[in-house]
């Protein structure tokens, strides 16, 4: 009798299943051939893996990744080429759902739940910007929420793919200006400057954490009609529908806390991630007393 065909072999990893598959690549579970270990495999695809240039970006995301100590941070494993000449990534194998899939199953998330995530977001991304990286793709997608009994919520809030975070000098400002005509990013999230193609730095990430926090107040990100242009038009030029209008059920407090990050010049939003969480630590606290007292 012949024997079933050994799964594929990637690396030192043996591909279990397929979790995913994108533009660039796909993702898979796997084990490490010896240890055993469980491991989420992200394969560049081969055509892109045979351009300097996109292993370049695709390996910039371990580097970005190793550099935040951070349990919100996805740990990356090891990185390298399969047989093939495919270029991956080994990170740790999560359990639990994206922050889009929560957000699509709905219901949508009471005010301390949203407090507790964007507070987690806040802080794993502080962390990145105090290592000089900003992670410029924040989006519901690339937010995963883990169950971990002992947390708040049981929950812990993981922060993942910084494959278009920007590294800047040792030291020197997280900032950076874009190739001409580039554009980064996922445009529903996409702050005005990057829309524009403009310098961007953390406080880009603040946006776009502001436009993930209206999404679970609100059921929706601030704009969402139209295509591609119309939406990076909206983020450069048309004023946020105040929270409220969408879901009255919103705290007034927390749509301060919204409007202030969705500013439209990044002088006018929370400087850092710290200040945002500490405003949004504010509005849980306070809504905490207010259910109290009733």
């Amino acid at each position: 009798m012949s024997q079933p065909p050994s799964p594929p072999q990637i690396g030192s990893y043996r591909v279990l299943r397929l979790l995913g598959r994108g533009g660039t690549g796909t993702v898979h579970a796997a084990e490490h051939v010896t240890s055993g270990r469980r491991v989420a495999l992200k394969v560049l695809h081969d055509e892109l893996s045979r351009s300097r240039q996109m292993v370049a970006r695709f390996f910039h995301e371990a580097r970005s990744a190793a550099r935040v100590d951070d349990p919100g941070i996805v740990e990356v494993l090891e990185s390298g080429y399969a047989d093939d000449g495919s270029a991956f990534i080994a990170m740790e194998l999560l359990e639990g759902e994206s922050l889009a899939a929560r957000i699509a199953r709905g219901p949508r998330l009471a005010p301390s739940s949203i407090v507790y995530v964007g507070c987690e977001i806040a802080r794993v991304v502080h962390a990145a910007h105090a290592q000089q990286i900003v992670h410029r793709d924040l989006k519901p997608d690339n937010i995963f929420l883990v169950p971990e009994p002992g947390q708040p919520h049981d929950t812990r809030v993981k922060v993942l793919d910084f494959g278009m975070a920007k590294l800047s000098p040792e030291g020197g400002p997280y900032s950076f200006v874009t190739e001409k005509g580039a554009l980064l990013g996922t445009p529903m999230y996409m702050a005005p400057e990057q829309c524009r193609g403009g310098d961007v730095d953390g406080r880009a990430d603040v946006y776009a954490l502001g436009c993930i926090l209206y999404e679970l107040a609100c059921g929706q990100p601030p704009f969402v009609r139209g295509g591609m242009g119309m939406i990076l038009g909206a983020h450069v030029y048309q004023p946020v529908p105040p929270p409220r209008l969408l879901a009255p059920d919103v705290p007034e407090a927390l749509e301060r806390v919204l409007l202030r990050a969705l500013e439209k010049s990044r002088d006018a939003r929370y400087p850092t991630m710290q200040a945002l969480a500490q405003e949004l630590g504010a509005v849980g606290a306070d809504h905490g007393q207010a259910r109290a007292s009733r």
